[in-house]
């Protein structure tokens, strides 16, 4: 279902992005199919470097940004 949808965004001109921590791409998804077609949003909190190849690492849970709260 994910390379479909990633397929149909990318389809329509857009660039499709997976968004998910190194257990859901291990365990729960085709890592070896997703990994070279689309880019990772990688959840990957605690480490010095991420577990894998990624467009963007989100190395925490927490953070802020000025002029918005929550």
């Amino acid at each position: 279902m994910v390379i479909a949808f990633c397929d149909r965004i990318k389809s329509a001109g857009y660039r499709p992005m997976l968004y998910c921590n190194p257990n859901w791409l291990c365990n729960y998804l085709h890592k070896d199919k997703l990994i070279n077609k689309y880019d990772i949003w990688l959840a990957n909190w605690g480490v010095s470097a991420p577990s894998y190849n990624c467009a963007i690492w989100q190395y925490s849970e927490n953070g802020s940004v000025p002029g918005i709260s929550g």
